[in-house]
């Protein structure tokens, strides 16, 4: 049982309960992160300069300082590495890679 509870990411039912993850530990950060990165500027009406800039149609590289930057102010207590690779077969793909690291982790 966690002491302060907040909701897995994907939310998710389990046997009998919701299934929750505790504060401030990595998967929580992990899932904030998550949440972040998967939502664009502007998309939730509550909060709109939630999340990350929109980079549909931006050339090349997308320019990670942009995530970074989003995810650093948005979610102070994560530790991340962000790389970018263009595809190898195609061209307009950007493979975009976060680490996240636990405190006390080495890189």
């Amino acid at each position: 049982m966690t002491t302060t509870p907040h909701f897995t990411l994907p939310f998710r039912v389990g046997d009998s309960d919701f299934c929750t993850v505790e504060q401030d530990e990595y998967i929580d950060i992990f899932n904030c992160i998550s949440a972040i990165v998967r939502t664009p500027f502007g998309t939730r009406n509550e909060v709109p300069e939630f999340g990350r800039p929109t980079v549909l149609f931006v050339n090349q590289p997308v320019g990670k300082e942009f995530l970074t930057s989003a995810i650093m102010t948005q979610e102070p207590r994560a530790e991340i590495v962000v790389t970018e690779v263009p595809d190898r077969y195609d061209e307009l793909i950007d493979n975009i890679r976060i680490d996240v690291y636990q405190s006390g982790d080495d890189q």
